[in-house]
């Protein structure tokens, strides 16, 4: 088991994290979709001039990266209408030498050699090829050879006047280093890096170390690049910063569900070779990457991969850097990777060290079935070539593949004894996500602000409780009082101060730990003070009375601070993290409160003193309860009856209450669910506690408490005993079976294998089926134990795990929580937007992108969608996908309203390369996959309730028992320090006594009020 304990994003990183966003939006806006420019090019001067005014926005610098782009392609587009005027020439002639018979293809390769000899020579040898190659015409044609023959001399001298014009208009356009064709392509890439600024590369470089001079250098060169954004980029940056401080939380605890369940993930990838890609293309590759980042670098060949470590990376493999992180050029062809992308999910079984043939250091690996023909697959194929092992995206080694390998095989090398241990455990980290329980045994959620709520009411209760003691001390005991109050300030600040030293969190136990550090501060000081009073009314003078007071306080504050640290040390063994937080603070306080109480308040009490601040007497006039006088021992009859009248009432309520109806132990003990939920306003639940409960009670069929919280009547607790649970199908062969016998062999193979399956229920289904749940909530566990019972006898069939109560909860009162839901998102078509589109107009800052017509269960706002895409991209599991420039419009293609409701819109979004050059088939695809997965993932976005306490079974039975025994220890503890103390047990027993006194009571109490 695993305890992960972290905080969610308060509303202050949320702000900043939006002040980011708006800026990086901001930023993107004046990008300029590049099939824009090239309409406008071809449009006619004054409009494209219009155009261009539109796109520079006021910036001079645009404005001449513009006019610029239009001379070159106006003198390109000159020459190439020359070209095509002489090609229309020149075919023409072609078609009338051809008409008289004349193979054209064996006529073309003299064309060079004719263009080179003078008129005289070309005419010759001209009139030599027609005479050897020009047939005698058919009879039915009235013309003679000669005839012929003169028509294609003529037409051929024709051709050559042609081609001698054309071939330095070609070359115009096509010389390699300053032709017009290179100019235009080199201004375009310049138009391109000067007017789009990809996001995503400043996302990545805005990701780099904030002090690192490769972040510095990147970010100096795009304000030097887009000069007229210099502004907007250092506002970017700015905000970046301050949000990065405060970022990395979740804004959800079922982000950090997803991201677990993410986590440890195992993949294979193939290392390209120079059989795979030349080594100008692969180079390509590693400026693409130095240049754009690894995302943008990536195709549909080859992907980067982030190297784990590049100080230890030892394959030879083509690799790069990116900012401060290496990569490596991975495979990403079919029969090249090994992902999990499929509906069938295959895992690592097992990795372990081992030895090869020779004896050598190995570790030895075991799949499953399903990923044993996958790995077979690639491995069969690729023998010989790298196989680079990903965990988490990153690589972490890259084998040779010497043999293909099916369900088990070794990685041979030269492995040291650590670095095998390092790769064993690696490896085995893959199959996280397959050991891994489908939901959590015990789940704790609190949202942020109820979270800041609780903390704001705890710092305020303990500040309430402070000045109270305060001004009582000040007033009862004056100066005395006034010292005992710089003692419990130094006493707060030293507890604090040691929390921040050890880094440790504050909880809402925590700071009742630090409120009852202020009490017994108080207690100390009482003591002393009193036993200084009762001194100098001995006569005492006044030197004599302070020392007295302390040496006869001492003991017994010391006996009762050793108890108190004695019992709090056992709580901190014994209970949960949160508690703990508790027994920490509360330890610190009481070496703090004695160290200030006996230590700190004695100094000042000396040194006023010694000073003659203070002289003959220590004023303390007030003295409750000085001159009342009551024979308590005389009342003892009476009160004997009272106490056990009390007791035996209070364990009376505690024995009697029906737990099934309503239990006395609350979910922490018992195991439970406890859900604090908000109504939207206007719901039909709000103000009315008996419509709710009876709503979930009857969802649930189970019993429940519901109660109302706050004052707004749209908030409400619900508790039940109810917890997830794991159902089974079960089929047996034969018809012998009841649930009493399958019951008993689930208990028994249960037993043996030492996995319980707790609250274990069996009932029939159909003929010879059975349902199996359980509230052990791993799946793959349950099916293990199912099977390894029944043996071949049965099969086993739909394991799945059910969030009882959150379920319940979420579908009898949907629509009407305050929190956000799954929208069931369906893309129902997708078509490229192009400029001959009957929509181009209207999408022409999307050309060349997709358009995704889409359709929702649940009606929302377009707002309401921008915002799920934007918060996606914060999401721990979802950093994989790659965010565009898009839009929501409505069906008609017009925008919608702020609060206008859609449950049919269209998508458009264009990728950044798409305006530059046409994208292949498969690049097409995965943008559009790509928009797809993001659209689906953004409306399935579910937010937790406010506040969730799940707790398994099995770990209440453990808090009960552990509640039990540090109950008992802490008894224990107190009887034996009493009995060392003093010499006797029978002192400690009777403390004991007293104390059970005020358990039984208090017991009663409780259970009758709750």
């Amino acid at each position: 088991r695993i305890e992960i304990q972290l905080p969610v994003a308060s509303l202050d990183t949320r702000n900043k994290r939006q002040a980011y966003e708006q800026a990086l939006a901001s930023l993107e806006a004046e990008n300029i979709n590049l099939l824009k420019i090239r309409q406008a090019l071809a449009q006619p001067a004054d409009q494209r001039q219009e155009a261009f005014e539109t796109y520079a926005n006021g910036s001079q610098q645009r404005r001449d990266i513009l006019t610029t782009l239009a001379d070159v392609y106006d003198q390109r587009k000159q020459v190439q209408n020359q070209r095509d005027v002489l090609t229309g020439e020149m075919d023409t002639v072609k078609f009338g030498i051809e008409k008289l018979d004349v193979e054209f293809d064996t006529l073309r390769p003299n064309f060079a050699v004719w263009a080179k000899s003078d008129a005289d020579e070309q005419k010759k040898q001209i009139e030599t090829w027609v005479k050897d190659n020009v047939k005698e015409p058919d009879a039915a044609v009235e013309e003679t050879l000669n005839d012929r023959q003169s028509k294609v001399v003529t037409l051929i001298g024709d051709y050559l006047a042609y081609y001698n014009k054309y071939a330095p208009v070609v070359d115009d356009l096509t010389r390699p280093d300053d032709g017009l064709n290179a100019q235009w392509n080199a201004q375009w890439n310049a138009t391109r890096k000067g007017l789009y600024l990809n996001i995503d590369q400043v996302r990545e470089v805005l990701q780099m170390p904030k002090k690192s001079a490769a972040r510095t250098e990147k970010l100096a060169a795009f304000a030097e690049q887009f000069g007229s954004r210099k502004a907007k980029i250092d506002a970017v940056v700015a905000a970046y910063d301050d949000y990065r401080v405060v970022g990395g939380r979740l804004d959800d605890p079922e982000d950090l569900k997803r991201m677990l369940k993410g986590s440890g993930v195992l993949e294979f990838r193939i290392l390209p070779t120079s059989e795979d890609a030349d080594m100008a293309q692969l180079q390509a590759y590693r400026e693409n990457l130095a240049e754009k980042g690894p995302k943008l670098a990536s195709d549909s060949r080859f992907v980067w991969s982030e190297i784990e470590d590049p100080t230890t990376w030892k394959a030879q493999a083509v690799t790069g850097s990116f900012g401060e992180k290496g990569y490596v050029l991975c495979s990403n062809q079919m029969n090249e990777k090994m992902l999990h992308d499929g509906d069938k999910k295959w895992k690592l079984k097992k990795a372990y060290p081992t030895a090869d043939q020779q004896g050598r250091r190995a570790i030895g690996f075991a799949f499953d079935d399903i990923a044993a023909n996958k790995f077979f697959n690639i491995t069969s194929n690729n023998i010989g070539k790298p196989l680079c092992i990903l965990l988490d995206n990153q690589a972490i080694s890259a084998p040779n593949i010497n043999s293909a390998i099916r369900s088990s095989g070794i990685i041979t090398g030269s492995f040291t004894q650590t670095e095998i241990s390092d790769m064993v455990n690696k490896l085995n980290a893959g199959s996280f996500p397959a050991r891994l329980s489908e939901v959590p045994i015990s789940e704790k959620t609190i949202s942020a602000t109820i979270g800041t709520d609780n903390r704001d009411k705890g710092v305020k209760a303990g500040l309430y409780g402070m000045a109270a003691v305060v001004i009582f001390l000040l007033g009862y005991y004056l100066l005395s009082g006034a010292i005992a109050d710089i003692a419990l300030a130094m006493n707060i600040l030293i507890v604090l101060g040691v929390m921040a030293l050890l880094q440790s969190t504050f909880t809402l136990p925590g700071i009742a730990g630090l409120i009852l550090t202020i009490g017994m501060s108080v207690d100390a000081n009482v003591l002393i003070f009193e036993r200084i009073r009762e001194e100098q009314k001995r006569g005492s003078t006044l030197k004599s009375a302070i020392a007295n007071g302390y040496a006869r306080a001492f003991r017994t504050i010391f006996d009762a601070n050793i108890t108190t640290f004695g019992v709090a040390a056992i709580l901190y063994m014994a209970a949960s993290e949160e508690i703990k937080g508790f027994a920490i603070v509360l330890m610190l306080g009481i070496v703090s409160s004695m160290f200030t109480a006996l230590f700190v308040t004695r100094v000042i009490f000396d040194a006023l003193a010694g000073s003659r601040l203070l002289t003959n007497h220590l004023a303390m006039p007030w003295e409750i309860g000085r001159d009342v006088k009551i024979n308590w021992m005389a009342l003892r009859p009476a009160f004997l009856i009272i106490s056990a009248g009390l007791m035996i009432g209070g364990l009376a309520v505690f024995f009697t209450r029906n737990d099934t109806e309503n239990s006395k132990y609350d979910i922490e003990f018992i195991g439970g669910t406890s859900v604090e939920i908000e109504f939207k306003n206007g719901s039909p639940f709000e103000g009315k506690q008996a419509k709710v409960e009876k709503a979930i009670r009857q969802a649930l069929n189970n019993p429940v408490t519901v109660y109302a919280v706050g004052d707004t009547g749209r908030q409400f607790e619900i508790s039940t005993t109810l917890t997830n649970k794991t159902t089974a199908l079960l089929t047996f062969s034969n018809g012998f079976n009841t649930p009493e016998t399958i019951t008993e062999m689930l208990d028994k193979t249960s037993e043996e294998s030492g996995r319980t399956l707790t609250n274990l229920t069996v009932t029939p289904a159909s003929g010879n089926q059975f349902t199996i749940s359980t509230s052990r909530v791993n799946a793959s566990l349950v099916e293990d134990v199912l099977t390894a019972a029944v043996g071949d006898a049965a099969t086993v069939s739909d394991v799945e795990v059910h969030e009882i109560v959150n379920d319940a909860v979420r579908e009898t009162f949907k629509d009407y929580l305050a929190i956000r839901e799954n929208l069931g998102l369906t893309v129902t078509a997708d078509e490229q937007i192009e400029t001959n589109n009957e929509d181009a107009a209207l999408l022409a800052d999307y050309l060349g992108g997709a358009k995704l017509s889409c359709k929702l269960d649940r009606e929302t706002t377009a707002t309401e969608l921008e915002e799920r895409i934007r918060d996606l991209q914060f999401k721990p599991d979802t950093q994989d996908i790659e965010w565009y420039r898009y839009k929501i419009l409505k069906s008609d293609l017009t925008e919608p309203e702020a609060t206008e409701k859609l449950t049919d819109f269209i998508y458009v979004s264009t990728h950044p390369e798409a305006g530059y050059r046409d994208l292949d088939s498969n690049e097409r695809a995965s943008f559009v996959e790509n928009e797809k997965t993001k659209l689906i993932n953004a409306a399935s976005l579910e937010t937790s309730l406010s506040r969730v306490t799940q707790i398994d079974p099995s770990i209440g039975s453990q808090a009960k028992q552990k509640a039990l025994v540090a109950i008992i220890l802490s008894l224990i503890a107190i009887v034996a320090y009493i009995w060392i103390r003093f010499g006797t047990a029978r002192y400690g027993i009777a403390a004991i006594a007293a104390l059970v006194h005020d358990v039984c009571i208090t017991l009663g109490v409780v259970t009758a009020c709750t």
